[in-house]
């Protein structure tokens, strides 16, 4: 969410950092389980990975890399999972911080035509540190990445002075079906963004954000194919409680959509598991699959 506000009040500086990815190195977990929801049991990363059918579409929600954050040894967990469970099997990336107009400059990076620097120049990558995400898309370069989102100038707009305010131009970026999202994401939305935004803007802000999941909705399923798994990196509201991004690509006809949340646990004890693994009274489980781990 602190991205949401940061994209739509400010425009997105364009950032240089080093092209290091450190051949994929990563750290592991001292304990982990996916709790599987729908079915109550606990897998192995190799076991959740296993279970995908092509086809599938996983939505894993993230925490988002900052500046601050990027040398905290759990922030850097945080993402090490990420691409551990990219590395788990075959699938496409899908990518919540890239445009899709910029889907070319995208290819154009991963095939060696561009490099780090002119990449991120053209896609004006905002403030976020570029490595844990560059290593997602090296790690998939033979399977590509897509670039999913809407322009961020229109999201902005769209937040400012709500949907009739849009351009016939900008209008032209518009994916074709743009729905408010349901009243039980708003209820959420609204709660977390009070006192962040005054209250009449609350309801503009929500439009942008349905604008986000139906734009990256709708540019996942152009561009999945039925013989492969695609996952999707995006901000944890947007994937939590099946909410957002996976209501908005069941909407727009995907079949097999896969939630995961990361928890990251306190103490390895049945009780904390237990604790954590419990459904919210209303909104349900927070995912398909609850990704606990202790560092």
């Amino acid at each position: 969410m602190q991205v949401l506000l940061t994209l739509l009040l400010t425009a997105a500086p364009a950032v240089a950092f080093a092209g290091q990815f450190e051949d994929y190195a990563y750290s592991e977990p001292a304990h982990e389980w996916l709790y599987n929801t729908r079915t109550g049991q606990r897998l192995s990363l190799a076991e959740a990975a296993g279970e995908l059918r092509p086809g599938a579409i996983v939505v894993l929600g993230e925490v988002h890399a900052t500046p601050q954050s990027q040398s905290d040894p759990d922030s850097r967990l945080h993402h090490d999972n990420q691409l551990r469970f990219l590395l788990a099997r075959e699938m496409r990336l899908g990518m919540e911080f890239l445009e899709y107009p910029d889907q070319r400059h995208v290819d154009d990076f991963l095939a060696g035509n561009k490099n780090e620097s002119e990449f991120l120049t053209a896609v004006r990558w905002g403030g976020s540190p570029f490595a844990p995400y560059g290593r997602l898309m090296q790690a998939t370069r033979a399977q590509g990445t897509v670039a999913l989102n809407i322009p961020r100038g229109i999201s902005r707009q769209v937040a400012r002075g709500g949907p009739e305010s849009l351009t016939p131009e900008q209008r032209a970026f518009l994916p074709p079906l743009w729905e408010r999202g349901a009243s039980a994401y708003f209820e959420r939305f609204a709660a977390t963004m009070q006192g962040h935004v005054p209250a009449e803007a609350i309801e503009r802000y929500f439009w942008a954000q349905s604008l986000w999941d139906d734009t990256m909705a709708w540019r996942a399923i152009e561009s999945h194919s039925s013989d492969e798994v695609l996952m999707i990196v995006v901000g944890q509201f947007h994937a939590e409680f099946g909410h957002g991004l996976p209501a908005r690509l069941k909407r727009q006809g995907a079949q097999d959509v896969r939630t995961i949340v990361q928890v990251q646990l306190a103490e390895w004890t049945e009780e904390a598991i237990e604790a954590a693994t419990q459904p919210d009274p209303l909104y349900g489980h927070r995912a398909d699959l609850i990704w606990l781990y202790k560092r």
